[in-house]
C-alpha cells in the first residue's frame, strides 16, 4: 500500500484558536448543536472493482481524488491546530479512511491487472505451443507431399520410358514383319523360277 506525502499548506480561512480561559471544546457556531459540522462533506463510499472496466474505475477514482486530497490537507491543519476539536479529528479520520479506501482499489486494479496480463501471457505461451506443433506438422506434410511429388514424377518419367521402349520394340517388330514378308515372296519367287 503506497502512502500519500501530503504537505502542510497555509489555512486558507481563520483557524480557531481555544481560549486557555474558555470550554476546553469550543464551538463557531454561536448557537452549538449536539454535533456541530464546520464544513459538511459527505464521505464517498469505496468504489466497487469491476471485472473489466478498469480504465473506468481508474477514472473514477483519478476523479474523486483531487477534491478528497484537497479536504484530507484542509482538515489535517485544522485538526493538529485544535486537536481538542472532535469534530475536527472525526472528519479527519474519515477522510483518511477514504484515501486508505482509494490506496485499496487501486492495489486491487493493480492486482487484478496484473492477474490479466499472467492470463493472458500464459495463453500466448499455450497458442504459441500450439502454432509451434501445427509449424511441425506443416513441414512433415510438405516433406510427405515432396516424397509423393517425387514418386509421381518418377512414375510418370517410367510410364514414358517404357512407352517410347514399347513404340520402338512395337516399330522394330512391325519391320521384322515386313522383312519377313518380303523374304518370303522372293524365296517363292525363287522357288518358282525353278521349277521346270
Amino acid at each position: 500500500m503506497s502512502s500519500y506525502n501530503i504537505p502542510i499548506p497555509t489555512p486558507p480561512i481563520p483557524i480557531p484558536i481555544p481560549d486557555p480561559n474558555s470550554n476546553p471544546n469550543p464551538s463557531p457556531n454561536p448557537n452549538p448543536s449536539p454535533n456541530p459540522t464546520p464544513n459538511p462533506m459527505p464521505t464517498p463510499e469505496p468504489t466497487p472493482i469491476a471485472k473489466t472496466s478498469y480504465n473506468y474505475d481508474i477514472q473514477t477514482l483519478q476523479d474523486k481524488l483531487p477534491a478528497i486530497l484537497d479536504d484530507f490537507k484542509k482538515y489535517y491543519v485544522y485538526f493538529n491546530k485544535n486537536p481538542t476539536y472532535s469534530e475536527y479529528q472525526t472528519i479527519f479520520e474519515n477522510l483518511k479512511g477514504v484515501l486508505d479506501s482509494i490506496n485499496s482499489d487501486l492495489f486491487k486494479i493493480a492486482n487484478n491487472v496484473e492477474t490479466g496480463i499472467h492470463n493472458i501471457s500464459s495463453s500466448l505461451l499455450e497458442i504459441n505451443k500450439l502454432i509451434e506443433k501445427e509449424k511441425l506438422k506443416n513441414f512433415e506434410l510438405k516433406a510427405v507431399s515432396s516424397k509423393i511429388n517425387n514418386t509421381y514424377n518418377g512414375s510418370e518419367i517410367m510410364i514414358n520410358e517404357y512407352k517410347q521402349i514399347y513404340n520402338e520394340k512395337y516399330i522394330n517388330n512391325i519391320f521384322l514383319f515386313i522383312g519377313i514378308i518380303i523374304s518370303g515372296v522372293a524365296l517363292v519367287k525363287v522357288f518358282t523360277n525353278r521349277v521346270p
